[in-house]
């Protein structure tokens, strides 16, 4: 993940989906911070839409605890499109501070 100042931040990821409890997750390690951070959540409509609401595996920064959310879209065989928001309030608001858009090489 690029970065205005500094080295980029690494992330090694897994999806899965939860057949007992119906959830998809996304979990994360960066090799920045070490978070351990867990996503759920379910699709909206065309979008499948995760949070860390749950799980609570926040950044901190302060005395602010800082929330995630990951919406990816136009699934499609060639390619998505994500977007990544985040919330200093629980989850009652959300900015978006990244978007991008996957596409399969040919």
């Amino acid at each position: 993940m690029p970065r205005a100042a500094g080295r980029p931040i690494e992330l090694t990821g897994i999806w899965g989906f939860d057949r007992f409890r119906l959830v998809y997750r996304f979990a994360w390690l960066d090799d920045t911070y070490a978070l351990f951070d867990v996503h759920e959540g379910h699709w909206e409509g065309e979008a499948l839409v995760v949070t860390n609401l749950r799980a609570r595996t926040t950044l901190i920064i302060g005395a602010e605890e800082i929330f995630g959310r990951l919406i990816w879209s136009r699934m499609t065989a060639d390619g998505f499109s994500i977007e990544s928001q985040a919330s200093s309030d629980g989850g009652e608001s959300w900015f978006t501070h990244a978007r991008a858009t996957y596409t399969r090489r040919k």
